[in-house]
């Protein structure tokens, strides 16, 4: 059931994604053929949201303990996209394992109130890294020997993360400046099925003559010099 509404949603968020590169492609080449300029602003920003102190990982069922250091940052970045129309669209990446539900509602009321940004503008999409905080309040619930000081630590980190995602999201509104879009496809050959049919349905396994989407959709930002944006 869960990996059927994983499926379904990474289904409908490609179709977002195509529909929007469709629709960059063509507006930008109709409106640059009758100008000679570009019709959209682009801007960027990033922030840090590693912990500064130890959590539970998010990922890792067998394991028994929180984290123990950090091998490198944990980052969350934001791109803001403006059409011709003044139409704008915030899409936030984050090194997390998910966005909960109750997260995402906080997070698109705080910036609709602050930025006028509507519900729909606003795209959340998170790595699913096992190497990073959890987050979501079930996990507590599921047999996890989490202690009370973990779970007001998630809690806490939650807060936390919201503002500093707000205050992203605005920093990427603040930097919209003339960009060039382009959209193209490129390939992960490295990804496999993992799920293997048995007699009882299936296990989570390789299962190398299983479906498997290598597509993936990438959108380069260039400034008006000509330079990629990161």
């Amino acid at each position: 059931m869960a990996s059927g509404f994983r499926i379904r949603t990474r289904i409908a968020l490609l179709g977002i994604v195509g529909g929007l590169a469709a629709f960059i492609v063509y507006s930008s080449s109709l409106h640059a053929a009758e100008t000679g300029a570009t019709p959209w602003k682009a801007g960027l920003a990033t922030v840090v949201i590693t912990p500064d102190y130890s959590m539970w990982m998010a990922g890792y069922a067998a394991r028994n303990k929180p984290s123990e250091g950090k091998v490198h940052d944990l980052h969350a970045k934001a791109l803001a996209l403006e059409d011709q129309k003044g139409v704008r669209l915030v899409i936030v990446t984050a090194d997390l394992i998910g966005f909960p539900r109750a997260f995402r509602d906080q997070l698109e009321e705080a910036v609709g109130e602050r930025y006028e940004l509507p519900p729909a503008s606003l795209l959340l999409n998170a790595s699913h890294t096992h190497s990073g905080p959890e987050l979501r309040d079930w996990r507590a619930s599921q047999g996890w020997d989490l202690s009370a000081e973990q779970i007001e630590l998630g809690k806490k980190y939650s807060e936390a993360l919201l503002g500093k995602l707000v205050e992203l999201v605005g920093r990427s509104l603040a930097d919209l400046k003339p960009a060039s879009l382009s959209y193209m496809h490129a390939r992960a050959g490295f990804a496999m099925n993992r799920r293997a049919a048995t007699d009882g349905g299936y296990s989570i396994a390789p299962n190398s003559d299983g479906p498997v989407d290598h597509d993936v959709p990438v959108l380069q930002v260039k400034g008006a010099d000509g330079a990629v944006r990161t």
